[in-house]
């Protein structure tokens, strides 16, 4: 088991301690990794549209990684694939590129195209129209496209 710790001065933190936490966590074989968070990005400019936070945590907190990822999605023709599902009345097809979305969204912090997809793939399961919902998708799309060319541009 690996243990990460965040240490907030520079100070390092001493292998005796180390030994404090395996021992209080009951982890005898445990790797205990300390990393320093960089303090002083805030990142709150880009909510609702992107929670940068939580996007690059599931990329281990790596920003240039996270910034790449950003930079190849292309949330408006995923949104336009979805689009063009509903056009057909594909359910399955609907769900699937939902779906697609969905996941992408979740793991790049992306929360309204995630509600708005994740309400799109249920309704598909279910056989429920749900092209009232088209207009908010283009629109948050549209939104999220904005604001990652913002974020992205401002990485720079």
């Amino acid at each position: 088991m690996v243990v990460f710790i965040e240490n907030e001065n520079d100070e390092p933190i001493e292998s005796v301690f180390h030994q404090n936490i395996k021992s209080s966590l009951s982890m005898k074989n445990a790797i205990v990794i300390t990393f320093k968070r960089r303090v002083g990005m805030d990142y709150k400019q880009y909510l609702p549209d992107i929670d940068v936070e939580d996007g690059k945590t599931r990329v281990m907190n790596n920003l240039a990684l996270y910034c790449r990822l950003v930079g190849k999605f292309d949330g408006l023709k995923m949104a336009e694939d979805i689009k063009n599902a509903v056009l057909s009345g594909d359910d399955t097809r609907i769900s699937h590129a939902a779906h697609a979305l969905k996941g992408t969204a979740a793991n790049l912090g992306f929360p309204i195209v995630l509600k708005i997809t994740a309400e799109i793939e249920v309704m598909a399961k279910a056989g429920q129209n749900c092209e009232h919902l088209m207009p908010a998708l283009t629109d948050a799309a549209e939104a999220l496209a904005a604001a990652a060319q913002k974020f992205l541009a401002a990485q720079k």
